[in-house]
């Protein structure tokens, strides 16, 4: 099991704006629905890119042109065909779940050439390129959070 405490840490690291509560909660969920440390990270970049950490967004109140016009769903903006036979609103009221569904659909991602750095790339989309800034502010995050506890991954 990965340790809730290097979660909060990298939830700290790349969104310092998510309340302690909140990073406490989040890292809970990340860290049991994770199989690896770099899954995790994964998770947290991700996170901190689609929604920001936001609760609303998290319980899906989207605002008009968030959460691609209602089609994607909780902080990770998970679209129906991540649910793996759950409903939207079983998503949006169980941040674990959904963090059990974005590290699966990362880990299946991550097996393809290139490991996880284009599994972060094909989440935000299949044709998206590598240079589109929402995939470069997820790498980039995503290669801060594995210069730490570089040690620690497994």
């Amino acid at each position: 099991m990965i340790a809730p405490a290097l979660v909060v840490a990298a939830i700290a690291l790349v969104a310092p704006w998510v309340s302690k509560v909140d990073r406490a909660r989040y890292a809970a969920d990340i860290a049991a629905a994770s199989p690896n440390l770099v899954t995790a990270k994964a998770l947290v970049a991700t996170a901190a890119v689609e929604s920001g950490f936001r609760p609303a967004i998290e319980r899906c109140e989207c605002k008009e042109k968030e959460c691609d016009a209602g089609q994607a769903f909780g902080i990770y903006q998970l679209h129906a065909y991540h649910f793996a036979g759950h409903t939207a609103e079983e998503v949006c009221s169980d941040n674990r779940l959904a963090s059990v569904l974005a590290a699966r659909t990362l880990s299946w991602l991550a097996k393809r050439p290139g490991g996880m750095a284009e599994a972060l790339r094909v989440y935000v989309g299949t044709f998206v390129r590598a240079d589109d800034p929402r995939v470069k502010r997820r790498l980039e995050l995503f290669d801060r959070l594995m210069e730490v506890h570089a040690d620690d991954e497994s």
